[in-house]
């Protein structure tokens, strides 16, 4: 998948911005793939968590926002990571 300049490597699990390898926890990659997978969509908090930890993940809704923050600062993202008030995020091909 390619976003920008970020490219996401499914079969080798790696994640590239400008060609240069970023180290991402399994969480934040699989949160990655799926924002990238439906770019410019709001997505949930509780979707997310749904999606990524699965259904039966009884932890706060707070661990989306902080692999949030770590995926914009990881990747440059605070631009384009948009948060949605109440509801949770999107990220934005424009």
């Amino acid at each position: 998948y390619q976003y920008e300049n970020i490219t996401v490597d499914l079969e080798q699990h790696r994640v590239t911005a400008n060609n240069k390898e970023i180290s991402l926890t399994p969480k934040e990659f699989d949160m990655l793939l799926f924002f990238v997978q439906h770019l410019d969509m709001a997505i949930s908090r509780e979707r997310l968590l749904a999606q990524v930890w699965g259904y039966e993940f009884e932890g706060e809704t707070r661990t989306v926002d902080i692999h949030v923050q770590q995926l914009r600062k990881k990747l440059g993202l605070s631009d384009k990571l948009k948060t949605i008030p109440k509801l949770g995020y999107r990220l934005e091909s424009r």
